[in-house]
């Protein structure tokens, strides 16, 4: 299995969190999948799905911190040409800094680097449903393979979402209203 996502243990319409399963770090398969956790949330007044995983190449690898936001407004139409629309962006949260992390710490203005977009076709073409374009440090490569196959189970996740009607505003605040961190069932 190269990754899987989906809904958590006992899931239901207004469930906040997706499970995604990953092979191990260690590339030894007996190691046994890694499960990391796509958490919904309303963040100034926009659906946001967060994530940690860890970048880098080879055996230098560390844990940063990821928000694909909603995309909203026209600001987001220049990301990605017709007939696609922005659906989401992905901005690092947490890049890592360092003397010798010249290229880890070229982000934005606002102290989040854009690396990632999710567009689906306007014209609703089946073939061509969505995209996921790279940006940034995202498209160089510098965040990893597993940064990357993240990024596409994520995107992949989100379109699901978005076909079940569960990536707007109101249906993650009503599950936000329902969530009682640490309780299960």
């Amino acid at each position: 299995m190269l990754a899987a996502a989906g809904d958590e243990l006992r899931a239901n319409v207004y469930s906040l969190s997706g499970i995604i399963t990953l092979p191990p770090l260690s590339g030894n398969i007996s190691d046994g999948n890694r499960t990391e956790i796509l958490r919904a949330a309303i963040s100034l007044g926009t659906a946001v799905f967060r994530f940690s995983i860890e970048v880098g190449q080879d055996k230098e690898l560390w844990r940063e911190d990821f928000e694909w936001r909603k995309s909203k407004g026209s600001e987001d139409k220049i990301l990605v040409d017709a007939p696609w629309k922005c659906g989401f962006k992905l901005v690092r949260l947490s890049p890592r800094t360092g003397k010798d992390d010249e290229i880890l710490q070229k982000i934005s203005t606002q102290d989040q680097e854009l690396v990632a977009v999710f567009a689906w076709n306007s014209n609703l073409h089946l073939m061509d449903p969505f995209k996921i374009v790279f940006r940034g440090n995202g498209r160089t490569g510098v965040l990893g393979e597993r940064f990357a196959l993240m990024t596409v189970i994520t995107g992949l996740r989100l379109w699901g979402l978005k076909q079940q009607g569960r990536t707007s505003e109101s249906k993650i605040a009503s599950g936000e209203a329902r969530y009682v961190p640490g309780a299960t069932g």
